[in-house]
């Protein structure tokens, strides 16, 4: 009989997981600060959507290409508002 024992994590660390979730929560805070204009843009919502919900189903390297995108596209919002 097997002993039940809890699955490993295919090899990926607790501080890799730690680190990814930082940077997320860097981003949110840069979103955080946005003011009345970037908050109107049409991919705000979009961002949203994208550092909560689809970064929670995702894998560790799916995350890793989700903040790489979100990154991308919070620098592109505030370059169309004109904030440097």
């Amino acid at each position: 009989m097997r002993a039940n024992k809890p699955a490993k994590r295919r090899g990926v660390s607790q501080k890799r997981y730690d680190h990814v979730e930082s940077l997320r929560h860097a981003l949110l805070d840069r979103l955080a600060r946005f003011g009345e204009p970037e908050c109107t843009h049409p991919s705000y919502k979009g961002l949203l959507v994208l550092l909560n919900q689809r970064f929670r189903t995702a894998s560790i390297d799916q995350r890793i290409a989700i903040l790489k995108a979100a990154k991308w596209l919070i620098g592109l919002i505030e370059m169309h508002s004109g904030k440097p």
